[in-house]
């Protein structure tokens, strides 16, 4: 099959392809609403490259600013898709995020196999359909209050992003880290995707999406500091926000929870959420 660039002509027939692999595919998804094929760079802008079967897009591999790679594609397809993207964008690989199957092969078409990785993490895909959603005791009525994070002072944002890029992604003090808990408050800010949960006034987590369409959200980003967990404030809290979208049209939603994260895995599943799928995120600098 012919694999070859895209451009914004090939944007419906992507959408189309995304389409059938909906809960694996909400980065790219939410992107390409956002910024389409095209536009200047930043953190949601990728080159990307496509297989094709006639007019019909049959798989996509796409290479951000951030130096990310993101597959979503027949697995007998990745070699020749991420060789392509990786020449043609020339900027340098600082991770794989997508299928769990397809991550491997990624790796393996780019001499990455045995590269070191600050972070790999196998995390399972759950998905459910928000009408029905009920929230959970904790989460029904008063006793958790959101609060966008446009409506907050920048503290203890900026602390709690600082301790989820190092606990969670392996992050390193340093210059770099403060630029990127600085653009990740701006950016949520702008695009309203976190909410600060406070219970009896006190700020208890940081909940969120970190990729949103019209009728689908993929929950993210949550962060619960030490003295505050064990409580069920951040699941208790994105459930609560899932009942709130759902009143701006928001139909389904997605997230990823870690293997070995049980609790998690229990209270999502005892409200309708269901497992759909692997996913593996690779981080290497």
């Amino acid at each position: 099959m012919p694999v070859k660039p895209l451009c914004e002509r090939h944007l419906a027939p992507l959408v189309q392809y995304l389409g059938h692999h909906p809960d694996t595919s909400m980065f790219l998804r939410s992107n390409l609403h956002r910024d389409g094929l095209g536009g200047p760079s930043g953190a949601h802008h990728a080159t990307y490259v496509g297989a094709f079967d006639g007019d019909q897009i049959v798989g996509v591999i796409a290479h951000y600013w951030t130096g990310v790679l993101i597959p979503q594609a027949p697995v007998e397809l990745i070699d020749a898709l991420a060789r392509l993207v990786v020449a043609m964008s020339g900027r340098p690989v600082t991770g794989v995020v997508g299928p769990a199957q397809q991550v491997a092969p990624v790796r393996k078409a780019l001499g990455l196999s045995d590269a070191y990785a600050r972070m790999d993490s196998a995390e399972y895909v759950y998905s459910n359909t928000l009408a029905g959603l009920e929230p959970p005791p904790l989460a029904q009525g008063e006793v958790l209050e959101l609060r966008a994070v446009s409506e907050v002072e920048d503290e203890p944002v900026l602390s709690w992003y600082r301790a989820y890029e190092i606990e969670t992604l392996g992050a390193r003090e340093g210059s770099d880290l403060e630029s990127a808990v600085r653009a990740r408050l701006r950016r949520n800010r702008k695009d309203g995707l976190a909410w600060i949960a406070h219970h009896e006034g006190e700020p208890v987590c940081v909940v969120g999406f970190n990729a949103r369409l019209p009728d689908v959200v993929q929950v993210g980003g949550a962060y619960t500091p030490p003295e505050h967990r064990g409580s069920g404030y951040a699941a208790a809290a994105s459930v609560k926000l899932l009942c709130q979208v759902r009143d701006e049209g928001v139909e389904r939603a997605s997230l990823f929870i870690q293997r070995d994260n049980l609790a998690a895995q229990r209270t999502y599943e005892s409200v309708g959420f269901q497992r759909v799928g692997e996913v593996q995120l690779v981080l290497f600098t």
